[in-house]
């Protein structure tokens, strides 16, 4: 088997931030009491250069101090001034951080060195699910080193009380990974990512419930998935996605719940006949969600139920 098969341990031993972190202000104007400021700051340090990483960040002029909130989309998707204006509304620092690289060339974008242009996501999705030397040289290593950086940022705020995180498809793939990397995470949510890539279409009670898989994916599933991660994961945790769609057989989810030790907070939350959209309950809960785990307000959210079968 050519390359080495990491685990969440073996993959990140030995790493630490390169520090200082520079940033770079190159916009900053406010609509309506909330600041928004797109930046620049430093990743990690390549062959070749230093990872400059670009984020939008907003909040509210009024908030003197704040929980910080780390917004991770889809690969597809850019830093937008609407999901950040609503976080920020929320009484949030939000900081919507680009990890895609120049995909679709948009105006400002994480820009990788060209050691790690791999790094730069492209219109092959499945390019991205691919491990052809190991899962040091993949997207997701870079992926994953940009939100450490993004956290530290966070943590650094003068303005910030601490920070959580919000991810939707592989930005909650990463999140998974930053939830075992960063013990000062108080918290995340995950929408549409629950792992378990490789077995999609093998579903748990069906007739043919396991995959054939090849050395890639063995690397894939060791070293970048959800499930490998959720195991190590110490913080307070809410996945949230709908029963009906095709990218996320949903009777696995809860495998990746299970594996979270029992001492730490996990929620579970279903759209219902839907499959692609999350419903007003999932939003809710979102809210709820964070309000308990990162502003420490008193919110009461549903235990797991006691179910037993004779």
């Amino acid at each position: 088997m050519a390359g080495t098969i990491y685990t969440p341990v073996s993959l990140w031993e030995g790493f630490s931030l390169e520090l200082p972190m520079e940033e770079e202000l190159v916009r900053e104007y406010e609509k309506d009491g909330v600041i928004f400021r797109e930046i620049y700051f430093d990743g990690r340090k390549t062959a070749a250069g230093r990872v400059k990483i670009y984020a939008l960040a907003a909040f509210e002029k009024k908030n003197a101090r704040m929980p910080g909130l780390l917004i991770l989309p889809s690969y597809t998707k850019t830093p937008d001034e609407n999901t950040a204006l609503y976080f920020a509304r929320k009484g949030y620092y939000a900081l919507m951080v680009d990890y895609s690289g120049n995909f679709r060339s948009p105006e400002r974008y994480t820009v990788y060195p060209e050691d790690v242009s791999y790094a730069n996501a492209t219109e092959d999705r499945d390019a991205i699910h691919r491990v052809e030397k190991d899962a040091k040289h993949t997207c997701w290593y870079e992926w994953s080193a940009v939100a450490q950086y993004a956290g530290y940022y966070l943590k650094t705020r003068g303005e910030v009380s601490g920070y959580g995180a919000l991810g939707v498809k592989h930005g909650a793939t990463i999140l998974w990974q930053l939830a075992t990397l960063d013990k000062d995470l108080k918290c995340f949510a995950a929408v549409f990512s629950a792992g378990w890539r490789a077995y999609r279409g093998c579903f748990k009670f069906g007739e043919h419930s396991e995959p054939e898989l090849d050395d890639e994916m063995y690397k894939y599933l060791a070293a970048i998935e959800p499930q490998a991660y959720a195991q190590y994961v110490k913080c307070p945790v809410l996945m949230l996605s709908c029963t009906n769609n095709r990218y996320f057989d949903v009777d696995r989810a809860f495998d990746t719940v299970a594996r979270i030790d029992p001492s730490v907070k996990a929620y579970l939350n279903y759209a219902p006949q839907r499959a692609k959209t999350l419903d007003t309950r999932c939003k809710a809960d979102l809210e709820l969600f964070l309000e308990k785990f990162l502003k420490g307000a008193e919110v009461d959210l549903p235990e797991e139920p006691e179910l037993s079968c004779e």
